[in-house]
């Protein structure tokens, strides 16, 4: 410990090696104020993350949806009147209808696969959350 005199030779201050309380509590706080900062802007981060995903894969779906159903239409007028120009018993309104089913099942097929896409995006940021979890659970353990 060292001490500071004024020129009477008055003791006017200790100086200690060693933070005082207050600056030990201030420093605690400025840290926990740092560390819930943080792990908000991970969270945005993870939130961000997640909603590219589930934009880019709605935006898929949408485009191969409005693609599918050009080229359907198409399809269908051209398989219809091959199917019945190849077997004449079947009436054209026949042909457009076996067409069309069959189309339907194609689009079923190609909507599941979009759904089992978008199951796989998270609309819960479970590694922030459990960051966080982790840190209020030891900030109520050590406040005490």
């Amino acid at each position: 410990m060292s001490r500071i005199q004024d020129t009477n030779g008055v003791i006017t201050k200790d100086i200690t090696d060693q933070p005082t309380l207050t600056e030990l509590v201030s420093g605690i706080v400025q840290d926990t104020q740092t560390l819930f900062r943080q792990q908000f802007e991970m969270l945005r981060a993870e939130l961000r993350t997640e909603v590219t995903k589930a934009t880019n894969a709605a935006q898929y779906i949408g485009i191969g949806s409005g693609i599918f159903i050009l080229g359907s239409i198409a399809f269908v007028f051209g398989i219809a009147y091959l199917i019945n120009a190849l077997i004449p018993q079947i009436p054209l309104w026949g042909s457009f209808g076996i067409v069309g089913i069959a189309l339907m099942i194609g689009g079923c097929l190609a909507f599941e696969l979009g759904r089992r896409s978008l199951k796989s995006v998270s609309t819960v940021p479970d590694k922030t959350l459990n960051a966080l979890q982790e840190n209020v659970t030891w900030l109520t353990k050590h406040q005490n």
